[in-house]
């Protein structure tokens, strides 16, 4: 099977919030400038506490820029998946038709109603 390995080779100590890998995407030779050459979306593998012998808790980190840049260490994160499962996101989830959150005998519905003032 093939495989790519990104790696983190400086560091000797991984330690919280580390990158350990990343991917960007970007279109440096636009002819627009400023905001349209910088990374637009990007998805990197952060560390989530100290590496030891028995952790390596990671996260996956997914951004996108829309007049700033996405590139990895940047705040404006969309969406997270952390070690444990646990999926964060910044914006709306829309489905088309259903969505199913945990199984049929165990759904709870938490719905938080914010009034503007």
């Amino acid at each position: 099977m093939q495989s790519i390995t990104l790696q983190n080779l400086a560091d000797t100590a991984i330690v919280n919030n580390d990158i350990l890998g990343q991917i960007a995407f970007a279109a440096p030779n636009e002819a627009g400038g400023t905001d349209s050459i910088l990374i637009a979306a990007s998805i990197f593998a952060r560390s989530e506490g100290t590496f030891a012998a028995d952790n390596n808790a990671t996260e996956l980190v997914f951004t996108t820029g829309a007049s700033e840049s996405a590139a990895p260490g940047a705040t404006n994160y969309d969406m997270t998946l952390s070690s444990a499962g646990n999926l964060t996101v910044a914006g709306t989830i829309t489905c088309a038709t259903s969505l199913t959150i945990g199984s049929a005998a165990m759904v709870k519905l938490v719905a938080h109603i914010i009034v503007p003032a």
